[in-house]
């Protein structure tokens, strides 16, 4: 009978003490504390950075445009970098970046529209990572209902960074959205534009709401995508065109090869998602714009091809082009670091002085903080979360239109409906 090495012994432990300190850590990233810790620091400094973007607004932006974008670009990143850090660093997710060189590499030298579809939680989320990598996170845009500028943190500072914001409703966004898009367009620094121009997020009774219209009307049935709504994206491709602007791009996230289930409480649980991305340049020379039917087809013909796209991807788990992953940039997580250390010194002296107090009164106010805290970020995963997705498309108008038009089950086909998809 053969006795070990001590060579071998000496692996045997090593390995398992690495085992129990990923187990250890696997359980650090789902303790529901860890998560509230988070929570507070996003929330404390994003109101401190709404503050500073405030005073810049009132005090530099009436002498220099220029010089308040600059300013806040750097305000918006300290707010955003943490989600894309809790990502990259805390959850391990990655990105994998398919397309041509030229078309990547054009990106960056003008603004763009990219059309981008709309079934997972965190498809905003790897839009952010992607936009990190390519160093224009603080300028991607998009699209938001009114009633979202109204929110602390989020809703402020896009507000204060000239996003988008929507009534939802034609008449009223046809006579403002076009100096929104010029403000835009005015930037130095190049901007991404994001549109999902389905209208809301991809589930099953929405798309078979989407597959009912679709048979009425004679228009294309997708099997991975809602029908677009054409409003908008004939609206804004038509604005980029005049201004001059060069492309849009086709973006396609997808999740074949995913070790975890693409949410949001994965990567707050520190379980890594894998995502595919695809980019195509589309020059908007290709796109009609002369006619709203024109347009509104070449948007049609848009979708079958991306849901041609993913069909072949779902099948052999590749989009078209050369596949690279981006290096993972360390500023994010530096951005992390910085306010989680701010913040975690008058957290540990508000956990001593709970302990030591021997008041009821103190710990039952420390608790029903950290409950609060715990309820705001319920409430936050759940905006992405596709269960508690809006009902924005999947209800129609009893009303009719102003020349007697009929609701729709897609959304976009009426007077009454909005003008493009904003985020909810």
């Amino acid at each position: 009978m053969s006795s070990s090495s001590p060579t071998d012994t000496s692996e045997r432990k090593e390995k398992e003490q690495s085992t129990m300190l990923q187990r250890l850590w696997a359980t650090v990233k789902t303790n529901l504390l860890c998560h509230t810790f988070f929570t507070l620091v996003f929330l404390s400094s994003g109101l401190v950075l709404n503050a500073f973007q405030l005073v810049v607004y009132c005090l530099v932006r009436p002498i220099s445009r220029h010089w308040y974008r600059r300013i806040n670009y750097y305000l918006i990143y300290a707010s955003w970098a943490q989600v894309v850090a809790m990502a990259q660093w805390w959850s391990g997710s990655r990105i994998r970046v398919w397309g041509t060189d030229e078309d990547l590499d054009a990106l960056l030298k003008d603004h763009h529209m990219c059309v981008m579809n709309h079934c997972y939680e965190v498809d905003w989320l790897v839009c952010w990572m992607i936009c990190d990598q390519f160093n224009m996170l603080a300028n991607a845009k998009t699209f938001a209902k009114k009633s979202l500028m109204y929110v602390p943190v989020i809703g402020w500072n896009w507000a204060l960074s000239e996003h988008i914001f929507l009534e939802r409703s034609w008449e009223k966004d046809s006579q403002t959205i076009g100096g929104k898009l010029d403000k835009l367009l005015d930037y130095k620094d190049k901007i991404l534009l994001l549109m999902f121009s389905e209208g809301t997020r991809f589930n099953k009774a929405k798309h078979e709401l989407s597959l009912e219209f679709a048979a009425k009307k004679n228009l294309p049935k997708l099997k991975h995508h809602l029908l677009p709504r054409p409003k908008g994206f004939v609206y804004c491709t038509r604005h980029f065109k005049e201004r001059g602007c060069s492309a849009l791009y086709d973006v396609q996230v997808g999740f074949r090869h995913s070790p975890n289930p693409p949410t949001i409480k994965s990567v707050l649980n520190g379980r890594p998602f894998l995502a595919d991305l695809l980019f195509r340049r589309v020059p908007l020379d290709n796109v009609p714009t002369e006619s709203d039917e024109e347009c509104t087809k070449f948007l049609y013909d848009l979708y079958v091809e991306k849901d041609n796209e993913m069909d072949e991807y779902l099948k052999t788990g590749k989009f078209p082009g050369t596949v690279r992953e981006l290096p993972v940039r360390i500023w994010p997580l530096l951005v992390l670091c910085f306010w989680s250390l701010l913040a975690a010194v008058p957290c540990l002296y508000a956990f001593y002085a709970v302990l030591t107090s021997g008041s009821t009164t103190t710990v039952v106010a420390f608790s029903t903080f950290i409950a609060l805290l715990l309820s705001i970020l319920h409430w936050m995963v759940g905006l992405s979360e596709i269960k508690k997705s809006s009902t924005y498309g999947t209800t129609k108008r009893v009303t009719p239109g102003p020349d007697g038009e009929k609701p729709s089950a897609n959304g976009d086909y009426s007077r009454k409906e909005p003008l493009i998809r904003s985020s909810s």
